[in-house]
């Protein structure tokens, strides 16, 4: 049975996380630091520093000000009947309108963190990282529930056959 919530789309615009930025900044400190402890070489050690910030500035360009071309802008759920249902994104690509996608069993759902991973018909991945303070608290209950009530019914499917 489709609940009634389920029957409007939910659209999801994450906005630029502070926690996100947070755990980024902090793991690449906590690389440069490692670095530089561990490393018996001076020029090794610097020769890594440009390693670790351009991974810094890859991964905020990816997650966070979403100028990558496989940055996430918005994901969409679209209900069609109780047994088909749609998701959508809208990547940063410019050439690319809103592409249908399938949502990966690898993708992770917790109260304060979900990710999300896609794949595209054209067998192009995205993933779209959204931690609680990205989205409304409702917005992000609401994508929760519906990760899990859609895995419980695709387990649910499996078993019978």
């Amino acid at each position: 049975m489709k609940d009634a919530s389920f029957e409007r789309p939910l659209v999801i615009e994450p906005t630029a996380s502070s926690q996100l930025k947070t755990l980024l900044f902090v793991s690449h400190a906590v690389a440069i630091s490692v670095v530089f402890i561990f490393s018996q070489n001076l020029t090794v050690s610097l020769l890594l520093l440009p390693v670790v910030a351009l991974s810094l500035l890859y991964y905020y360009r990816w997650h966070i000000s979403n100028t990558l071309k496989k940055s996430v802008l918005s994901v969409q759920h679209h209900f069609q009947s109780n047994t088909q249902h749609k998701w959508s994104i809208t990547p940063a690509e410019s050439s690319k309108a809103d592409l249908i996608v399938e949502l990966l069993p690898s993708s992770f759902v917790s109260t304060g963190l979900i990710i999300l991973n896609f794949k595209a018909e054209d067998n192009q991945r995205y993933t779209c990282i959204i931690f609680s303070d990205a989205i409304t608290a409702e917005q992000h209950r609401q994508l929760r529930v519906r990760i899990k009530v859609l895995s419980n019914r695709e387990e649910g499917n499996e078993n019978l056959e």
